[in-house]
């Protein structure tokens, strides 16, 4: 909740406030742990609440296909920036992706 309003946290608008700040400070994936997570054959994956492309970018670097989904703005227009070959989509609901 917003302290003093009564509405709930809109989590994409307070991430996005700081969506510099957020990715310069939030360290990498190790590409073992990206291993591990979704093997080493290339696959296609969904990146869903992307950020601002820390996995996104390290999925790519170990030769899958992404398809990034990601609520905020400023948190996408980030990624973009790092990853420009990914499938980056603003999907305000993050329910309902069609793929």
């Amino acid at each position: 909740m917003v302290p003093g309003s009564g509405r709930p946290v809109e989590h994409a608008v307070v991430f996005g406030q700081v969506a510099d700040v957020y990715h310069r400070s939030r360290p990498g994936y190790p590409a073992e742990a990206v291993e591990w997570l979704v093997g080493n054959t290339p696959r296609r994956v969904l990146d869903l609440g992307a950020g601002t492309g820390k996995l996104t970018a390290a999925l790519v670097a170990a030769g899958h296909e992404v398809v990034a989904v990601e609520p905020s703005a400023q948190m996408l227009a980030i990624l973009r920036t790092n990853v420009p070959e990914v499938d980056a989509r603003n999907q305000g609901g993050l329910l309902d992706v069609a793929l």
